[in-house]
């Protein structure tokens, strides 16, 4: 299924049972199609499979001699919320952007932090890292993801699998992969618009929103960090070699659509950054992510 044939299939439903119905669909039949594959931290740089009930995804290292649970995305809301929100983009003003794809990107980010953020408290690495440690040392083999709704302790590992799985539900080619930022362990999205093996790819990092101000209200939006990857760029990431890239170009595209139907003050400017990412990272067993 293509991305462009799930958003019809989407846009068509005529209630909520059919949004429901379609995506049941969809998910028995990525489960289907899986196969037991043990994935993440420790196991694999990249990898384009729907994260299933098959998968153990491992989201950290190996936490002293004990193996990090498999982290189960057995929570379906967050791609229903999906669903609703692309349903009731095309019934409006902004139905021809549906499909464009740094348009789904933010409906991602913000379905994602939705789900994962506490409003009143901001990201605690340290109760992360208590939550699986104390599961692993519980012997627990599994944790689910809705162990991590709205505690402000999900972090680019989650982040990224549960884009990832959104991407692969509406038909789209995504990796996840498990490499850095900045030279620290970090886990982030490629997304191939033409296709797995086609250039472009696009690197997309759910974790870290690029930040845009207006110069009048000084008021800071947050966009989905993405960079469209020049051949080079993704040929030296794949190889290993860090990449330094700016996204301001990029992002720019869906700055401009925002500032176009006035959700963006026409004031804003990106606040650039050079980032450096790479797939080449040696994952210290104890060290989180």
């Amino acid at each position: 299924m293509t991305k462009d044939e799930a958003i019809k299939i989407i846009s068509n439903c005529k209630n909520d049972e059919e949004l429901e119905l379609f995506l049941q669909n969809r998910i028995n039949e990525l489960e289907g199609e899986a196969q037991e594959r043990t994935v993440g931290q420790d196991y694999t740089t990249t990898f384009q499979e729907y994260i299933s009930s098959k998968t153990h995804y491992k989201p950290v290292g190996g936490i002293k001699d004990h193996a990090c649970p498999d982290l189960v995305y057995d929570d379906y809301e967050p791609y229903f919320e999906l669903f609703k929100e692309i349903y009731r983009l095309s019934k409006g003003v902004q139905d021809s952007f549906v499909s464009f794809d740094p348009f789904l990107f933010d409906c991602i980010k913000q379905i994602i932090s939705h789900y994962t953020f506490d409003g009143n408290r901001s990201i605690d690495q340290d109760d992360r890292y208590m939550f699986y440690f104390s599961a692993a040392y519980r012997g627990e083999k599994t944790v689910p993801i809705s162990q991590f709704k709205h505690k402000s302790m999900a972090l680019c590992s989650e982040n990224s699998g549960m884009a990832h799985n959104m991407f692969k539900i509406l038909g789209m080619d995504s990796e996840v992969v498990m490499g850095s930022r900045n030279n620290n362990n970090h886990a982030y999205n490629l997304f191939f618009p033409n296709g797995y093996g086609n250039i472009p790819a696009v690197l997309v990092d759910f974790s870290f929103p690029a930040k845009c101000e207006s110069k009048s209200s000084h008021k800071v939006y947050d966009l989905p960090y993405y960079k469209v990857l020049s051949e080079e760029e993704y040929h030296n990431l794949m190889e290993g070699k860090p990449i330094s890239i700016n996204a301001t170009k990029s992002i720019s595209h869906l700055l401009n659509f925002y500032k176009s139907i006035g959700s963006i003050e026409e004031d804003c400017t990106l606040i650039d950054e050079v980032v450096t990412y790479s797939t080449n990272i040696t994952y210290t067993k104890s060290k989180i992510i």
